[in-house]
């Protein structure tokens, strides 16, 4: 009875004309309900001003009575049952739901035939049949229904029930998008851009992502905005990522707050880019996650707060992210935002390091060199360090340099070690400089060369690098007075 009662007060909020004829019809009142709580806003044969509801979004505790009530005042009306079909999925009552899909496309509402391909695709109180939801997909297809159109498409793309067929999927794509159908116009676009089932066309793939961002589709304005940034249009692309979040596009979210917080397209606004930031990762996007944790752990655009930063790289690191992982890993080896922990900081290093994050690669090899979180092993150290040093982190190829120096985890390689430092030294890492100098100025794992030594040293002082100063002087010192040796004359003769 609650749900009757929103609804009704959603109706009464509503200025429709709609709303205004069902007060003199009491049927098509009940039916109003029914259609602010679960009409479609793909439905173009809803009532005028009912805007309609995402599936995702849809009440079940105010659809499922409102739309029971229409159905029983206008049994026979196909877009009801369709509505009911949708409050009862909502509701994951998925037989009560396909009992409605068949009345109404029974009655030929292409909408509840889309819906019913779906429930027995997925299997959803049934078992699942593809041939049957492809029949169903096909009929509505053939009949005119875009987003019919779109699910051959996609069954065709992925190879779902039936044989993978590109270039059949893109044809359907094609004949979607040109019925208006938003989503079809993205899909398209991408299958032109890069030439999957057909030639390659970037000039219209374009066409059709801006179409259908014009459309108010979120993902197209999100990639338009994307493609935008990739071409230094930050201006633009910011404008289209901010319409995309606002539309609660996750990855617009997300890109809107780095480029608010970067100052890219306009104005830095740190505060706003880390609520954009906690909005997409509360949508569950992975990169926003540690996004926002690098903001609340360094109180860049509002307090620190070690403790959350903590528990939102941990979520992004269990969902998978490397770099997420290798975060969570530096702060539970520094105890930061919790305990000290070295021995998970050691297991999500090694996370990080297999799932390609480079910088973990370096951070678990010292962990295997020093033996912290677990048992040393220099031999895992140096293949793990020389990973990362091969993938072109600077101080991975100085500590990779020292390894190979001095002999730690395998033998000795004076030229492969100069060879790590120059690397290094050539990136702007001090010690790599430092480093490099030495074996310049000692002739090792080459010629010797106290000229060229000089200039890496005083590049290392330059940087501050300590070690590089105390050697820089000694080069430089003026030479010692040799001794005057004086031979002794004996006595006697």
């Amino acid at each position: 009875m609650r749900g009757v009662v929103l609804a009704i007060a959603v109706l009464a909020a509503c200025q429709s004309g709609s709303a205004a004829q069902a007060e003199n019809d009491p049927v098509e009142a009940v039916k109003a309900i029914c259609d602010q709580a679960a009409a479609s806003p793909f439905d173009d044969k809803r009532p005028a001003g009912v805007a309609g509801v995402f599936l995702d979004k849809v009440d079940p505790n105010i659809a499922v009575p409102a739309c029971e009530a229409a159905a029983h005042a206008a049994p026979d009306d196909p877009r009801i049952a369709y509505q009911l079909g949708r409050a009862y999925y909502a509701a994951k009552a998925y037989e009560s739901a396909r009992a409605q899909y068949q009345k109404g496309h029974a009655a030929g509402y292409a909408l509840a035939t889309i819906n019913l391909a779906d429930i027995y695709e997925r299997g959803l109180g049934v078992p699942a049949d593809h041939p049957r939801a492809w029949s169903l997909l096909e009929k509505a297809a053939k009949g005119g229904a875009a987003m019919a159109m779109y699910g051959l498409a996609l069954n065709l793309r992925d190879g779902t029930g039936v044989a993978r067929d590109t270039a059949a999927a893109r044809g359907w794509y094609q004949k979607s998008a040109e019925a208006g159908y938003a989503a079809a116009m993205n899909e398209l676009a991408d299958m032109l851009w890069s030439g999957e089932g057909g030639t390659a066309d970037p000039v219209i793939a374009r066409q059709w992502l801006q179409k259908a961002a014009e459309k108010n589709d979120a993902v197209a304005m999100s990639r338009l905005g994307y493609v935008l940034w990739y071409e230094k249009d930050a201006v633009s692309a910011r404008q289209w990522f901010e319409k995309s979040a606002q539309a609660q596009n996750p990855d617009a979210m997300g890109y809107l707050g780095q480029m608010l917080r970067d100052g890219e397209g306009g104005p830095a606004d740190p505060m706003s880019a880390r609520q954009w930031f906690q909005k997409a990762a509360d949508a569950g996007n992975l990169s926003a996650m540690t996004d926002l944790a690098g903001m609340l752990r360094d109180g860049t655009g509002g307090p620190a707060d070690a403790v959350s930063a903590r528990q939102w790289f941990q979520k992004a690191a269990d969902a998978g992210n490397a770099f997420a992982a290798n975060e969570y890993g530096v702060m539970l080896y520094n105890g930061q935002g919790g305990a000290k922990d070295l021995v998970e900081a050691r297991r999500q290093y090694q996370k990080a390091a297999d799932g390609g994050d480079i910088t973990a690669m370096a951070n678990f090899a010292l962990l295997l060199q020093h033996g912290e979180g677990g048992a040393a092993d220099p031999v895992g150290a140096r293949d793990w360090m020389q990973k990362a040093a091969d993938a072109g982190n600077t101080v991975a190829a100085n500590e990779y340099g020292i390894m190979l120096h001095e002999g730690q985890g395998g033998p000795k390689d004076f030229s492969e070690a100069r060879r790590q430092y120059r690397k290094a030294a050539d990136g702007g890492n001090s010690s790599g400089m430092t480093n490099l100098a030495s074996m310049l100025w000692r002739g090792e794992g080459g010629a010797k060369d106290v000229k060229e030594a000089r200039v890496w040293y005083q590049k290392a002082a330059d940087l501050g690098n300590e070690d590089a100063k105390k050697n820089l002087a000694v080069l430089d010192a003026p030479p010692r007075p040799a001794k005057h040796h004086v031979r002794k004359q004996r006595k006697g003769g």
